[in-house]
């Protein structure tokens, strides 16, 4: 069934997408996308928690790669990379 009037076009998927992501949340600054606005209402704790995973798991991810691209690496030549690379890590 087609819920369209005479002239409209038929939305995407990428279309729809592109509407949710710019729908401002009521009360909020108009023009922020919808996941800046998801983290303006955050408390500092949640910003904090979230941060914290994804800095883990960025050390897991790059702990998998070094031991699949390295086998023969110890454990704790292993770690001692990952520390360097993040301690070292730019932007």
């Amino acid at each position: 069934m087609n819920n369209q009037t005479p002239g409209e076009k038929e939305l995407t998927t990428e279309d729809e997408f592109k509407m949710t992501m710019e729908k401002p949340l009521p009360g909020k600054t108009f023009g922020l996308n919808y996941h800046e606005n998801r983290f303006i209402s955050m408390s500092a704790e949640k910003k904090l928690e979230l941060s914290l995973q994804l800095y883990y798991s960025a050390r897991e991810l790059k702990r998998s790669w070094l031991k699949q691209q390295h086998p023969d690496w110890s454990e704790a030549v292993t770690e001692a990379k990952v520390r360097e690379i993040f301690l070292y890590a730019r932007t």
